[in-house]
């Protein structure tokens, strides 16, 4: 119980600094915005006449653990999209 409280606690001290410096289109575990709210956006970014073909989607998870592989595998796609590093 202690530790939940002081979770709660220093989710009320965080949040609002928090909520004013992120992105406005991020979507993940932040209060009032759902799933929905960002399939939404997808749907509605992705219906454009000029928006990408390919949707792009990752795990952090272990993210730079592999970075060869992934950079091999993203140099040898053919594409509209540049890798900044």
């Amino acid at each position: 119980m202690y530790d939940r409280a002081m979770q709660a606690l220093y989710a009320l001290a965080l949040r609002p600094g928090a909520e004013e410096t992120a992105d406005t289109y991020s979507f993940g575990f932040r209060k009032y915005r759902s799933t929905q709210d960002a399939c939404q956006y997808a749907f509605v970014c992705l219906s454009k006449r000029t928006s990408s073909q390919w949707v792009l989607e990752g795990d952090i998870k272990g993210c730079f653990d592999n970075t060869e592989r992934v950079m091999k595998c993203l140099s040898g796609m053919k594409g509209n999209f540049h890798v900044p590093f």
